[in-house]
């Protein structure tokens, strides 16, 4: 009967520390209640918002020094309605990375080129567009980071996902 109690009370306290581990590092508490996902060596996040689902993934969670996050944005129509953005240049998406807690380290535009020119992005019922990048992490030091990624025509719905770089192993 004791050891029942304790495995309840492990569990529920298992639970609790997912929970806060979710509030804490993974994803920004904005629009709706973010939902954090890790397995398989990558970390997702997923926010919905204006009836559209944009989730950020992260392959791998980790990386050595000068590695590459690949960068998975996917904005989903779930309104069941059409919708069209029109965003004021031609850069449709941002992907940055931080510092945990800290600065900014990293912007995907920081000295692009984007067309000034009006693009509309246009989303059926049910369509989704993705959106790909890598960060390279040449020049980067170790440590702890959060990334997140936008599409343009959310700009508030910005799911983050938290990345380490991790240093350099000694040879044996």
């Amino acid at each position: 009967m004791r050891s029942e109690a304790r495995r309840r009370a492990g569990g529920t306290i298992a639970v609790t520390l997912i929970v806060i581990a979710v509030t804490v590092v993974g994803c920004s508490p904005r629009p709706q209640e973010p939902v954090l996902g890790r397995g398989k060596g990558m970390v997702t996040c997923v926010q919905k918002d204006q009836g559209f689902s944009v989730t950020l993934r992260s392959q791998p969670e980790q990386v050595g020094p000068g590695g590459e996050f690949s960068l998975t944005l996917t904005v989903r129509n779930l309104s069941g309605k059409p919708r069209e953005f029109v965003i004021p240049t031609a850069q449709e998406y941002e992907f940055r990375a931080f510092v945990r807690g800290g600065n900014e380290v990293w912007r995907y535009g920081r000295g692009a080129v984007f067309a000034q020119v009006v693009t509309t992005v246009g989303f059926q019922p049910g369509d989704d567009q993705v959106f790909k990048l890598g960060w390279s992490t040449q020049g980067v030091p170790p440590g702890e980071y959060t990334v997140d990624g936008y599409f343009m025509g959310l700009p508030e719905v910005r799911p983050a996902v938290p990345v380490a770089i991790t240093p350099q192993q000694a040879s044996l």
